[in-house]
Parts: C-alpha cells; structure tokens; sequence
C-alpha cells in the first residue's frame, strides 16, 4: 500500500495559512518621562501647544503615567504629533495603530470632539500638520459625550470608558489592493485597499453609513502614499472647548506579511518535506 503525501501543489496553501505578525515601529507609555513635561522631540512626541487655557502634559494613571489633553480655551487647542523622520522611516501602507483613551469630563454635549489622526510622513515637524482634514488620512474622533464618529458617521450609543479607559486599535491599507490582518479579536479579516477599520476593547466597531451597516470606513482624502505620522488633538477648530481627555499605551506597528516566529520551524518542514518527496518522485 502507498502512503499518502501531501500534493506539492498544495504547498502554497498551507503557506497562506502561516499566522502573521506585525512589525512594531514605536511605542510610547509615558512612563519615562517627568511628571508635568511637555512632550518634545520626534522620539517621543513634537507637542504643539496653542495659547491659554490648554496644555497636554504628563500625568500619573493608573500605577503609570499617561497624556492628558485639557482644552477649555476658544481661541487655540493642543496637539501632540508624531512623525518618524527620527529613524528615517518611510511611509507604511498597513498601519496598525493601538492607543487607550480615558474621557475625564462626561459633564457635556457630543458637540466638541477629541481627534485622532492619521497621515503620511511628512520632515516639516513645525505647526499643525494635522489641523485640517486634507492632511488626515485617518480621521478618527471621540466626541465628549462619549461617542466615537469613523467615516462621517457616530455611534447611537456611548462609549463605557470606566476608570481604565478604551483600548483602540485602528487597521488602515493605504495600498494598492485589500490585505489580511489579525484583530485583537483573534479573527482574521480582509481590508480593503484606502479603508481602515477600528476595534474598542478587542471588538470590531460598526456603524450605519448610507442606511448600511460597516466596518470599513473611507479615508478621509485621497492620500494613499501610507502612513509615517499621527497625532491626537481637540476638536477641529479653536472653538472646541471643555475637553479633557488622557492618552496612553500608544504602539504603531506595520502588519505587512512578517511569519511569526513559530512559523519558521513549519517552513523549514514544509521545505524539507518538498525536497524529500522530489526525491521520491525520481
């Protein structure tokens, strides 16, 4: 009796089944740095900072520390931006961006919104890059009701941020064609190319665009060069006031196809498996 083999022509199946991981560009907790700090530098953060009544400064959180945004001005608003011109780095097309967030005040309307933003490199780390939408790629935004709007749309119900806050993840394919990736969730999906889909606490978020259920929104311009910059900030304009929100945990990572580890060993398997049944074929 002949034993079975796996079909050579089946090999490239099994490759396509080999888990991925994401390669990590930066990460920032905050921790290192001084109670009260602005925020400086292309490693941490270029902190821009609009004139009274706001700040973003270090904070102690949560046994840590974290970065807190307090806008109550009418004429200007804080920005923390970061671009990796530090490393040289170039633009990514697959971006995955994680972050936690922490709403402190729920006093108000969902009228002023807490803004996150993500674009392409740019070496000019002077002024708000990110103060008008055509420089976003991805516009993502909190409102201070604690509501989330992704695509244009909000979300009918708030956000429970208890006293952690939300973990975010936000997947953005600024490539030519749709990719897979991996949830926090576990679950792999297909993106497609200028969409980009956001998770809150490990769950895919959906929202209701054009009466349809989605969970991939549009990017905010045509910009499809990738991804070396992002930024938090309050609001769109200078009027947005009475937001105080904290930021921590920050991580970017390009999920592009990087074998995990453990799959290495199942390579070199599936090769030597391949050379010895070529043999045997002989």
């Amino acid at each position: 009796m002949k034993k079975a083999h796996t079909p050579l022509f089946a090999l490239p199946l099994l490759f396509a089944a080999i888990p991925l991981q994401a390669s990590s560009l930066y990460t920032q907790n905050f921790d290192a740095l001084s109670l009260g700090a602005l925020p400086t530098g292309p490693n941490v953060f270029t902190a821009q900072i609009a004139p009274a009544n706001t700040s973003a400064t270090v904070i102690d959180f949560n046994g840590g520390k974290a970065l807190r945004f307090v806008d109550s001005s009418t004429t200007g608003r804080p920005v923390a931006e970061h671009n990796f011109v530090a490393n040289a780095e170039s633009n990514i097309t697959t971006a995955r961006f994680d972050f936690s967030v922490r709403l402190n005040d729920f006093l108000a309307a969902d009228s002023t919104v807490f803004q996150i933003g993500l674009g392409s490199f740019n070496t000019n780390t002077g002024g708000y890059f990110f103060s008008t939408t055509s420089a976003r790629t991805v516009d993502f935004r909190l409102t201070r009701g604690g509501r989330l709007i992704a695509g244009g749309q909000t979300s009918a119900s708030s956000l429970d941020y208890g006293d952690s806050g939300v973990n975010f993840s936000i997947f953005a394919n600024a490539g030519s064609t749709a990719v897979d990736y991996t949830g926090p969730d576990g679950v792999v999906r297909s993106l497609a190319n200028g969409k980009y889909s956001v998770f809150a606490n490990e769950s895919l978020v959906s929202l209701t665009i054009s009466s349809v259920p989605t969970t991939q929104f549009n990017f905010a311009n045509a910009n499809t060069t990738g991804f070396g910059r992002f930024s938090f900030g309050t609001g769109t304009s200078n009027a947005n006031i009475s937001l105080d929100f904290t930021v921590d945990n920050i991580a970017v990572s390009d999920f592009s196809a990087i074998p995990e580890p453990s799959a290495f060993a199942v390579l070199a398997g599936f090769a030597a498996f391949g050379v010895v049944g070529l043999r045997r074929r002989r």
